[in-house]
This record gives structure tokens, C-alpha cells and sequence, in this order.
């Protein structure tokens, strides 16, 4: 592996102030050791140039073109450099990346084809702000070496099969961008330290907690490529979204081996055993970031499902480091765990970080306006930038800005959000232009970062094309603006939590909602374009759309449409695994609404995402909200008409699910009751659900009951001595067979459980039918043939559901533990477990 990487800057000298700032921006990568570059200015006195250049350029594992009308026109850059650049690319002894610097006819030339940078090949010169050019470069120079050295890792010195590849698949959230960084030396040198597996910065609003994780997992982590890849978890949803994310990253560290719809329901202790396990000792960074709604704040400790996977990276084996941000600090001690509490920056670094922004006035005046932002703020880095924003419009504007915050706040307040609201931005929003004013209102209504190419369609009828990109980059240079950054994805948009929380709090819904119904109207028209592809099979991303939608139509109290928009996604987001995402946004839509409005008005689709969302919060384990949920709905009900028989058939899930039988069966009767009294029928199945009731008492009579139902009229007799019938499915046979395992009656339980293993296609009840029928097999003492059952369900759930799989897991080792001779069973390959099994199931 390569210590350094040695990089070669081919440019024309009419480009030397950006080969300048350009090397300004890889100055931190090589000051952690991590590249080396090269260019012909370090030529040195008395040595042949030509000789030099062509040396280094051998010896360059990266090849960096400088590109530009004054580079192209460059015989000795065309002939010589770029000719042995292109040689050495496409023998895979180098990569070339192309810097596009300003607009030229490029694509014609010998390296036409290969991805340039910055992001889309977008000239340096046509940026608002060349330093967002250069940090767009920097980070697509970062990736460029991290998979370089893992390709030269994997090869033999000879090989030339290195692949050249710039594509960036996105599978996490994405960090902020950190254009204007200083300070925070100490802390980046703990972390990198290496010495905790769990690292907690906490510190008030603004003081860069997420621009610390953020500048580390970009900046250090590939130094030395001690880190696989970083993973990068935003978690600032008022509602609790965890289980959901750990699910993807678990599907990302298995290369979706295990799939989010296969783990989507397990218990959060089962997926952080599970993740742990796939985990092993790999080297991965994970950062969640502002956590601040898993704190409770009366004693500073964690809290729910964060807690459970912060315990368990304290306390596993592995490799990893997990990175949490919030904004208060937690009262704990661990000898794995380092705290950092972040305060202002020092008056050194301030100034270094008003020499950042090339202020367009003298040093001397930089460093009085610095010193007396650091004495007026303490080193707030968030009022800091700001400050050092205004002063981008001149040193008159930043000394009335400052003039203007100066008597309102002496920065010492507990209530950051207060400074924030009613002091420092009330003076820079009065600062603003209307049009400005217009873009930050409608940006606080973003409710998922955007591209501004969809901003600017999304706010066409408020601002034109102009007006917009105008607005923006003045409110990005105020440093109001979130920019997220992905290689080879558009940049998104969003503002800052305390900027969004300053409009919102000091703007009514009313003066919002024309902003919000724009936002409404982009995601129906593209919502119409998608719903053709809306299947189980879609990623989160592409069901954001619509729970996007929802969450907007919440906030214009338009809850008919946000019914509607539920309705359509609430099966496949749930199938597809993103069970939580569902949760989330169904639970604004019945937290908010006016319950009696929309029972007392029938709106559509109440009743029956009602139903959908209790049954999804008690199959998901969250009992006390599905209970509060059902009380509520109880409370709205005075008749006991069809919402009332619904309830029933609601609650007697809930009560079935948490095993409370007897209180399930006497609802669900009252529900059937009903509904046979009612002259119209409904779409509820009152009976089958009474059925799973009886059954799972394991009482005798009610079991025959339940047997009964499941039966509806038939035989047993007919149905157990013929051969299975198409219109039978293979889930009544197995429902069947249970009942009779229940009964003892092992013998016909087996002949059910033979006819649905032939019936059933899906892997999970399949993964049940091998389980079911490996547990009558050890009722009947034949254990060698129960063991092949109960390891064919395992091959089974091992694909689809590790939990279940490590629950069968542990009646095999069971059995073997007890029988040793049967350890051969499980040395057998799964297509030789499958056919035994199979040959058993269809002999007569």
C-alpha cells in the first residue's frame, strides 16, 4: 500500500493563480501525509526541466490537467504531457482526471471522454464561489485516491488491469460541506487517535459538531486507508427514525446480501446482534448525527433505541468507530468512550478564518474586524461566518452588522435558539432584499434537501430564473444555506435548523402556506410520473416522494389528501422494508388531524389507514403508541356501528399479538356479533383473526374451534385423505396442520404441513412450514429427519431473516449438542438438504 500519493499538476502558466488555489485546497491532504504533488515551479536550479517533468510524470500515480483555451494551445502540455498522461491512463499506471478551469472545447481532445471535475464537468470559473469549485475537486480527487490504492493493493506490480471508475454509489445520507474551515486541530487529533470505539461531541447550536464529523470522515479518514468507507446517518427528524436507518446500513455493510425487507420487522435488540455479527472486524466509521431527540435532558442520558446501539458499540468486539453528535452532552464514563465538548474558537483561529474568506480589504483591517467578532461572539464559529459573510459585502457592512447584533446579546444566554430567532437574524434578515427573503421563507418549507435545478422549477411563479440563482447565491454567501455534496450527484439544498426554526417560528402557517403549496404541487406532478414504477421493490428514496408529499399536505392541514397519499404507499413502503419511514409520516396525519371531523365526515381512507397504522405499530412493537392510538379511536365512537366493529377487529389483533388470547377472542366475538346484525358486510376478516386467537390458546376446545374456522365447512377427513385441491392455498393447510400439532393429532398435522410446503412459494412461510413440521417430527422421536427440516428452514430464513434463522440456529445446535453423529447433516450442501427434504414431502 502506498504511503503517499504522488500527484502531477500539468497546466498552462496563464492558470497560475488557480494551480495556486487549487494546491491551497490540497494543502490539508498533504499535510496528513496522504499526497504529494508535484508541478513544474519546483523545478529547482540546474536541472534539465524537460528531463524533470517527464520524470515525474512517470513516477505520478494521479495526473491532474489544468484545463483551459490557454492550456490546450500549449504545444509542450499537448505533445508531451498529455500524450504520456493518456499512455500511462490507459496502461492503468495512473489516473488522469481532467480540471476543467474555463469553458474550452475539451470534449475533442485525447482525454474527451474521462470524467472531469469539478462536479459535471463545470468550469471553475463559471462558479458564484470558486472555493465551492475547488472543494468540489478536492473531494473528487479524495475518492479518486482512496479507490486507487485499494486497486493497487489488489494487483500484482505487472497487472495492468486496473479498472478506472469515478462512479460513487450513494447509500447513506450525506454530510455538509465545510468550504470555510479553521481550529479544531485538538479534537480531529483525538479522534484520529484511534483510541475509543465510541466517540460523543456535543456542544451548543452552531459550534460545528456535525462540520467536525463531517471535515473528519472527508478530510482524515483516508489517511493511511485505515477505514473501509464511512457511513454518515442524519437523525434531526423530530420522529424517531433509527431502527429504519440501522436497517439500510446493515443492508449496505452486506452488500444487500440481507435485504431491508427481510429485517424490516425484527426487534431493535435482534438487528444491533445482527449487525454487530455481519460486522465483525471490519474497519468502518459510522456517524449519526444530531441524536439530540434520544436524550433525556433531566439526567443527560441516552435514551431508546440509540441508547441499545451506543451500549452495544461500547461493549462488542470490533474494529469500527461509531461518531454521535448532539447538542447537549451525556452524563456518562466509559474507558472506549471519548467526550468532546465543543467551544468557540480561539482568537488565532478566528483570524485564520476571516483570512478564509479573502475579505476585499487590507489584512490589518481583517484582523480588527476579526478581533472584535471573536470578543463579541467568544469563537461561536456559526456567528463567526456570518459575521465574516456580511464582511464579503464590504467593511462598512460588517461593522453595522456588527454594530446592529451588538447591543441585543452579550452571547452568554442558555437559550441559543432565542439568540438565534429574535436577535442576530432578525438584523441580517432586515438586511435581505425582498427577493431573498422570498427564497428563505420557501426554504423553510424543504422538508428533504433539493436540487436547485428543482428549487428553481418548485419557485418559478415567485422568482424567474435569474431572480432565483441571484437570491441564492447571496443567501449561500451569508452562509444561511446548507450545501450537501456527493460525487457524480447534483449538490442539494437546505437551510440551516436554526435559520429554518427562525421563519417558522416567526411566520404564521398562513404567510407559509403559498410556499408550501408550491412544494406540494412539484411532488404531485412528479409523483404522477412515478406512480406507474410504485412497487415493493423501490428503494426509500423513491417512496420519499410520496411521504414527502404527506408531510407537506399535514403541514396545510389537507388532511384528505395526505390520506390519499398514504393509501397508496402504505403496503409496498411496508413490504419493501421501510416500515418505520410509514410510521413516521402516518403518525403526523393522526397526531394532527381532527379526529372527529374525519370520522363524523367519512373522509376516504381514514378508516381503513387507521386499521394499517395500528396494525404496522403493533407488528413493529410499538404497543403503547398502538394502544393510545386505539383508546383514541374508541373515544370517538358512540355507536357500535361498522368503525365500532372495525375497532374490534383492531384491537383484537393488537391483543392477539401480545399473546392476551381470551381478551382477543371476547372482543374480536363482539366484533362478529355486530357485523352479522349489520345488513351491510364489511371488508374485514373478523373470523380468521378469531381463529388465530382460539388457536394460539393451545386449549383443546378452542383449538377445534379455531380448526373449524380455518376449515370453513369442509371436511377434515376429505381434505387430509385426497390429494391437495388448486382452490385451497397453501397457508389454510398450514393453518390447519397447526391446529392439529396443537391437538396432538401429529400424524395428519404432518400430511397438512407436506400439502402447504407444496402449495406456499414464499420463503418466509415456507421457512415456518420446515420449522412447523421439523417440531412434529421430534414429537414422534425421529430426530435425524426433524434435523434435515429444522436445517432446511435455516437455509431458508438465513436468506431472508437472520433472527429467525438464529433461532432455528439454536434448536440445531440443540440437537446436535445431544447427537453428535448427526453433525454430517450439517456439513451437507443446501441442495442436498433440499432434495431429502423434498423426496420426503412427496413420497405417499
Amino acid at each position: 500500500m502506498l504511503e503517499k500519493t504522488n500527484i502531477f499538476i500539468s497546466y498552462s502558466h496563464e492558470d497560475e493563480i488557480y494551480k495556486e488555489k487549487l494546491e491551497k485546497h490540497l494543502g490539508l491532504l498533504q499535510r496528513n501525509g496522504i499526497i504529494e504533488t508535484w508541478n513544474d515551479r519546483k523545478i529547482v536550479a540546474g536541472d534539465e526541466w524537460d528531463k524533470k517533468i517527464k520524470e515525474e510524470l512517470e513516477n505520478s500515480q494521479i495526473i491532474l490537467l489544468l484545463v483551459s483555451v490557454d492550456f490546450l494551445s500549449s504545444d509542450y502540455c499537448y505533445d508531451i504531457e498529455i500524450k504520456k498522461a493518456i499512455e500511462k491512463h490507459e496502461s492503468g499506471r495512473a489516473r488522469v482526471i481532467p480540471i476543467i478551469l474555463r469553458a474550452c472545447d475539451w470534449h475533442e481532445t485525447p482525454f474527451g471522454k474521462l470524467q472531469a471535475l469539478p462536479k459535471n464537468a463545470k468550469p471553475v470559473k463559471s462558479f458564484e464561489d470558486e472555493d465551492e469549485a475547488f472543494y468540489s475537486v478536492t473531494e473528487g480527487l479524495k475518492l479518486s485516491i482512496s479507490q486507487l490504492k485499494k486497486e493497487i493493493g489488489s494487483i500484482t506490480p505487472h497487472d495492468n488491469s486496473i479498472k478506472i471508475s469515478y462512479k460513487f454509489k450513494v447509500e447513506c445520507d450525506t454530510p455538509p460541506n465545510i468550504l470555510h474551515w479553521r481550529g479544531r486541530q485538538k479534537e480531529i487529533s483525538e479522534i484520529e487517535l484511534d483510541l475509543h470505539k465510541v466517540v460523543f461531541i456535543s456542544g451548543i447550536g452552531g459550534q460545528g459538531k456535525s462540520a467536525l464529523a463531517s471535515c473528519y470522515v472527508r478530510e482524515i479518514a483516508l489517511k493511511k486507508e485505515k477505514w473501509e468507507f464511512w457511513d454518515w446517518r442524519d437523525c434531526q427528524e423530530k420522529e424517531n427514525r433509527i431502527h429504519t436507518k440501522i436497517v439500510s446500513i446493515i443492508s449496505r455493510i452486506t452488500n444487500n446480501r440481507i435485504q431491508a425487507k427481510e429485517i424490516a420487522n425484527e426487534k431493535i435488540e435482534d438487528l444491533i446482534e445482527l449487525f454487530f455479527s455481519e460486522l465483525e472486524n471490519r474497519r468502518i466509521i459510522f456517524v449519526f448525527d444530531n441524536i439530540d431527540a434520544y436524550i433525556e435532558f433531566e439526567n443527560f442520558q441516552l435514551t431508546g433505541t440509540v441508547l441499545k446501539l451506543y451500549k452495544a458499540a461500547l461493549s462488542k468486539i470490533h474494529q469500527s468507530k461509531f461518531i454521535f453528535t448532539c447538542r447537549s452532552s451525556i452524563n456518562d464514563i466509559d474507558i472506549e468512550l471519548l467526550t468532546i465538548k465543543l467551544e468557540g474558537l480561539s482568537k488565532e483561529e478566528t483570524f485564520l478564518l476571516f483570512s478564509d474568506y479573502q475579505l476585499p480589504f487590507k489584512n490589518e483591517e481583517v484582523a480588527i474586524l476579526s478581533e472584535k467578532s471573536f470578543a463579541l461572539t467568544k469563537g461561536h464559529p456559526l456567528w463567526l461566518n456570518l459575521i465574516a459573510a456580511q464582511a464579503r459585502r464590504g467593511l462598512e457592512v460588517a461593522e453595522k452588522f456588527i454594530l446592529g447584533i451588538t447591543p441585543n446579546t452579550h452571547f452568554n444566554e442558555n437559550n441559543l435558539t432565542s439568540i438565534l430567532s429574535y436577535k442576530i437574524l432578525s438584523v441580517i434578515w432586515e438586511s435581505l432584499n425582498d427577493k431573498q427573503k422570498i427564497l428563505l421563507m420557501a426554504f423553510a418549507e424543504i422538508v428533504r434537501a433539493e436540487s436547485q435545478a428543482n428549487l428553481a422549477k418548485i419557485l418559478a411563479s415567485e422568482l424567474n430564473h435569474n431572480q432565483f440563482l441571484k437570491a441564492l447565491k447571496a443567501l449561500k454567501q451569508l452562509n444561511l444555506i446548507v450545501v450537501k455534496s456527493m460525487i457524480d450527484e447534483e449538490d442539494t439544498f437546505e437551510l440551516h435548523p436554526l435559520v429554518k426554526e427562525y421563519v417558522i417560528q416567526n411566520f404564521a402557517r398562513v404567510e407559509r402556506s403559498r410556499f408550501i403549496s408550491l412544494f406540494v404541487n412539484f411532488y404531485d406532478n412528479l409523483i404522477l410520473v412515478l406512480k406507474p414504477k410504485l412497487s415493493s421493490d423501490q428503494p426509500l428514496s423513491f417512496f420519499e416522494n410520496w411521504t414527502a408529499k404527506v408531510e407537506l399536505d399535514v403541514n396545510i392541514d389537507d388532511y384528505k389528501t395526505a390520506l390519499i397519499g398514504l393509501e397508496e404507499i402504505s403496503t409496498p413502503i411496508c413490504d419493501a422494508g421501510h416500515v418505520e419511514e410509514y410510521i413516521r409520516v402516518a403518525s403526523l396525519v393522526f397526531i394532527t388531524i381532527n379526529w372527529k371531523t374525519a370520522i363524523n365526515e367519512e373522509y376516504s381512507y381514514f378508516n381503513s389507514q387507521f386499521s394499517k397504522f395500528v396494525d404496522t405499530l403493533t407488528q413493529f412493537g410499538k404497543f403503547d403508541e398502538a394502544s393510545a392510538f386505539l383508546t383514541k379511536y374508541e373515544k370517538h365512537i358512540f355507536v357500535k356501528g361498522p368503525n365500532y366493529i372495525r375497532f374490534c377487529e383492531a384491537k383484537g389483533h393488537f391483543l392477539w399479538f401480545q399473546s392476551s388470547y381470551e381478551d382477543a377472542i371476547k372482543l374480536i366475538e363482539e366484533g362478529i356479533a355486530l357485523e352479522e346484525q349489520s345488513p351491510t358486510k364489511s371488508d374485514l376478516n373478523l373470523k380468521h383473526q378469531l381463529a388465530l386467537a382460539l388457536r394460539d390458546t393451545k386449549v383443546k376446545e378452542n383449538v377445534k374451534r379455531a380448526l373449524e374456522i380455518f376449515l370453513n365447512n369442509r371436511e377434515l377427513d376429505h381434505l387430509i385423505n385426497h390429494d391437495e385441491e388448486s382452490f385451497i392455498d397453501g397457508e389454510m393447510y398450514g393453518n390447519v396442520g397447526r391446529c392439529l400439532q396443537y391437538m396432538g393429532n401429529i400424524s395428519d398435522a404432518i400430511v397438512c404441513f407436506k400439502k402447504s410446503l407444496k402449495k406456499v412459494k414464499d420463503p418466509m412461510k415456507q421457512g415456518y412450514g420446515y420449522l412447523w413440521y421439523a417440531e412434529c417430527l421430534i414429537a414422534q422421536n425421529n430426530i435425524e429427519t426433524a434435523l434435515w427440516f429444522y436445517s432446511q428452514s435455516y437455509n431458508f430464513w438465513q436468506k431472508i431473516s437472520p433472527i429467525k434463522a438464529i433461532f432455528v440456529e439454536k434448536k440445531i445446535e440443540a440437537i446436535v449438542e445431544i447427537n453428535p453423529s448427526l453433525t454430517f447433516i450439517l456439513e451437507t450442501s443446501e441442495k442436498e438438504t433440499e432434495r431429502v427434504c423434498l423426496e420426503i414431502i412427496y413420497q405417499k
